[in-house]
């Protein structure tokens, strides 16, 4: 992506939570594993089912039986483990505790942290669908509000049109979706530093392409601010 340059994900995500005080575990085949959205979202529930209950199981046994938090970074994912493979489990009587990035840190961090690290500058967010539709947003904003001087949400923030797979294969449709908000956020771009964030990478990907400038998972916003970056 244009401009583009940052820490690999998984490594931020590993470090913010080591400065956290937590130990992270992956599921065994983790290149294998899939929420189930793409199949659900193309009509196909049964591969989804599948592919939901795939992961269920092997984050099952990650968890510990349950007993550690789940976290991933993109809301889209949590959303759709949170609605397909929990359910799986809750057929037999088992239960996880889901969260995307923001939703872990707003609640099960920053709580215990009065005095949390921050970035200088502006933290502009694009909240996804799936943060928006499982009232995650005021989580996004808490995170980035506790590790950013100034926090925007543009007025003009909408679905950015990509859609799993969509903005790959139509750019346009992309492209016509984010043109209030990128012109919004460019706006922006003439003051002080800014940093632009969200929590899902191929929305990440559509807004970096409609304002021309990298935007990151919130999780990179975290990580700078703890590591003075």
């Amino acid at each position: 992506q244009p401009g583009e340059t940052m820490v690999p994900p998984a490594r931020a995500a590993l470090g913010a939570l080591r400065w956290a005080g937590f130990r992270a575990r992956y599921p065994e085949g983790t290149g294998g594993l899939c929420c189930g959205m793409p199949f659900a979202s193309k009509g196909f529930p049964q591969a989804a089912r599948e592919a939901a209950g795939k992961a269920a199981e092997a984050l099952w046994t990650a968890s510990r039986s349950g007993r550690d938090p789940v976290v991933t970074d993109a809301s889209p994912c949590a959303g759709t483990l949170n609605e397909l493979a929990l359910a799986l489990l809750r057929e037999s009587g088992r239960a996880l505790c889901v969260f995307d990035f923001p939703s872990f840190w707003a609640r099960l961090v920053l709580p215990g942290c009065p005095a949390p690290p921050r970035r200088r500058g502006t933290a502009v967010l694009h909240p996804t669908c799936s943060l928006v539709k499982s009232g995650g947003l005021p989580d996004l904003v808490t995170v980035a509000e506790a590790h950013a001087e100034r926090v925007v949400v543009p007025e003009s923030a909408e679905c950015c049109g990509f859609a799993g797979d969509r903005g790959f294969l139509v750019p346009e449709l992309t492209e016509s979706a984010t043109r209030a908000e990128a012109a919004e956020v460019r706006e922006l771009l003439n003051g002080d530093p800014v940093g632009l964030y969200s929590t899902c990478r191929t929305c990440e990907i559509g807004m970096t392409r409609a304002v021309g400038r990298p935007y990151l998972s919130v999780l990179h916003l975290v990580h700078q601010a703890i590591t003075g970056a």
